[in-house]
């Protein structure tokens, strides 16, 4: 309706320029009476004009009824509310439990007792190594124990008779006492022959196979315990200070989109890596079930900020001006209707769709909710 006012008034003005080039042309005045009869003529135009323009205006006024039209918003109260923050991070599940197990002798592997996948308990023999040569050692040297001790006794006998002399005495014994230190030192070599589970779990690999040679401190297996895994991560050195031993934190995994666990910080990296800015945390997490395995890739949700009587608005409903400050729209009482009004606020940390109000507004205070979008600062507004 405004652009059609303006359209009438541009004609006419044009009209009016036509009509004085006319004049100016033609019917220019020559005598003061018809100057004065010209300029009656004019401001009777003009007063026509000027009241046509007032009908226009009432015209426009009734016909725009968007104006009188009130916004309609719901509301909300701000309220305190427990609010955590957090950030995540990447890591890679491991056993804390891995052992690659290895036999301290050499020799050909006589027998396996196990196989992939058998649960072992914690001292339980894996496999067993050729040891026919220090066996028959050892049954050379128990044969040679007991003549020795035979030796020993009957010199003993002797010599608490006063008979023989005490060298002889001191050697007999010497004998016996070296060979049965020679006997231990047989069986202890013998023991190198067995290799056994140093803890409990699964054996997850069998390299060899029976009848093939192990060599001393060669692999042979892989023992794995999945009661207890670990998560390895690195974490931006921004966080530096706000991440500590046993801390709590959430573990996610995208293999295993159900599935989800709660963890505790064992350890914190004091060393910043220089090529990617990092340092290392190490997450624990029960896994009894066994369901996370060594390797698979892990989400970190390190809790950073825990306020318990947060005041929180969504942070969709805050908005910026022209300065860049954050506001959002509360409600005010004016001339008995309600307005809405700009509030200006300190913003603190968000997530999960929501942002904590630091200052600005205060607990109990009012906010639109809905149809901030359609409103200005001081806009008529009705509560639906």
């Amino acid at each position: 309706m405004k652009q059609i006012l303006l359209i009438v008034l541009a004609i006419m003005t044009i009209a009016g320029i036509f009509s004085c080039s006319k004049t100016d042309s033609k019917d220019k005045p020559q005598t003061l009476s018809e100057v004065n009869e010209l300029l009656n003529t004019k401001k009777s135009e003009a007063s026509r004009l000027e009241k046509e323009i007032k009908e226009l205006e009432k015209l426009q006024d009734d016909l725009d009824t968007s104006a009188s039209i009130k916004k309609l918003v719901t509301i909300d109260t701000l309220l305190p509310h427990r609010f955590v923050h957090q950030f995540s991070v990447q890591g890679v599940a491991a056993s804390r439990t891995n052992i690659l197990i290895a036999s301290q002798a050499t020799g050909a592997i006589e027998h396996i007792y196990v196989q992939e996948g058998d649960l072992v308990s914690k001292g339980q023999k894996l496999l067993e190594l050729n040891a026919s040569i220090v066996d028959q050692n050892i049954a050379e040297v128990k044969t040679n124990i007991t003549l020795a001790k035979t030796a020993y006794e009957k010199q003993s006998r002797l010599w608490k008779q006063g008979i023989g002399s005490e060298m002889q005495y001191l050697q007999a014994k010497n004998n016996y006492e070296s060979m049965q230190n020679r006997l231990t030192t047989l069986q202890a070599q013998r023991a190198l022959y067995s290799v056994n589970a140093p803890v409990s779990g699964t054996v997850d690999e069998i390299m060899p196979n029976e009848g093939e040679m192990a060599l001393a401190g060669k692999a042979l297996m892989r023992v794995v315990n999945l009661n207890q895994m670990e998560i390895e991560a690195e974490v931006p050195e921004s966080y530096i200070g706000k991440i500590h031993r046993n801390d709590t934190c959430a573990v996610s995994f995208a293999s295993l989109p159900d599935f989800k666990k709660t963890g505790k910080v064992v350890a914190v990296g004091q060393v910043i890596n220089a090529n990617n800015r990092t340092f290392k945390i190490t997450v624990l997490i029960n896994n009894k079930d066994h369901q996370v395995k060594p390797n698979l890739l892990a989400s970190v949700h390190i809790y950073d900020y825990i306020k318990e009587n947060a005041l929180l608005a969504p942070t969709k409903l805050i908005l910026r001006d022209r300065q860049d400050f954050p506001y959002l729209f509360s409600i005010r009482h004016h001339e008995n209707s309600l307005q809405a009004v700009k509030k200006i606020v300190q913003l603190g940390l968000d997530y999960n769709g929501e942002v904590e109000i630091l200052n600005g507004l205060r607990e109990g205070d009012v906010f639109i909710r809905d149809g901030y979008q359609e409103i200005s600062d001081g806009a008529d507004i009705d509560i639906q």
